[in-house]
């Protein structure tokens, strides 16, 4: 598990110190994990007090769509078991991972949703999105996405999970809160209990009490996200 490559980890590793490194290979060990494991640390020197370290698969040909799924489920409902108020994305999978933008934003959008309905969160407060401003296309997805969720346009839902039960719901746009802008590159949309923001940024620097991090299965990062 080397964080030392792939853009994600590495910046986190740089600002988080070695013993996120250490920590990391203590928790997860030095085998090969299968896609959709998390591993979890401490934040060390980043504002944050865990890291959420998730082997994403890649999109191939959409065979990791189901994966990507369950990975921001687990993040939710573990963020929320331990009693975290706030948690942080990066546009995951969108990187060398090969995800398409369109689909990351409107699962991450749906799925934070369908938690919020039905969980109906005690502790978990707020969600972030934060996207890399170099990724114009993913900030553009998102910004789009947000408006279709907020009912000013129509797009069709991603496919739910049929062997999985808590995702028998999907989210109509009617269900969405309005689409807010408190500043310039900043999107805010309140989601039940849950307010949910897309920004851009560098999630190094996200004051909160998660973070997520994407990884491949051997933590290599060799096909880790490009942005973070």
């Amino acid at each position: 598990m080397n964080l030392i490559q792939g853009a994600v980890s590495k910046a986190i590793l740089q600002v988080a110190g070695p013993g996120l490194q250490r920590a990391v290979l203590t928790e997860g060990g030095a085998t090969v994990l299968p896609e959709g494991d998390v591993v979890i640390t401490d934040g060390f020197n980043l504002n944050c007090r865990k890291v959420f370290h998730t082997v994403c698969p890649c999109w191939n040909n959409g065979a990791g769509h189901e994966e990507l799924i369950t990975i921001i489920r687990y993040c939710l409902e573990e963020a929320e078991k331990t009693q975290m108020t706030s948690l942080s994305f990066p546009a995951i999978g969108t990187g060398n991972l090969s995800f398409p933008r369109d689909v990351v934003s409107r699962v991450l959008l749906q799925e934070i949703h369908s938690f919020s309905r039905r969980r109906s969160p005690r502790y978990l407060r707020a969600v972030a999105i934060v996207v890399h401003p170099s990724d114009k296309q993913t900030v553009d997805c998102f910004t789009r996405e947000f408006s279709g969720q907020s009912g000013q346009r129509t797009k069709s839902p991603v496919r739910p999970v049929s062997h999985h039960p808590i995702s028998q719901s999907q989210p109509s746009s009617a269900s969405f809160g309005q689409v807010s802008s408190p500043s310039l590159g900043v999107y805010q949309m309140q989601m039940g209990q849950l307010t949910l923001e897309v920004s851009s940024g560098d999630i190094t620097k996200e004051a909160c009490d998660v973070i997520i991090n994407s990884s491949n299965k051997d933590f290599s990062l060799k096909s880790g996200d490009s942005y973070f």
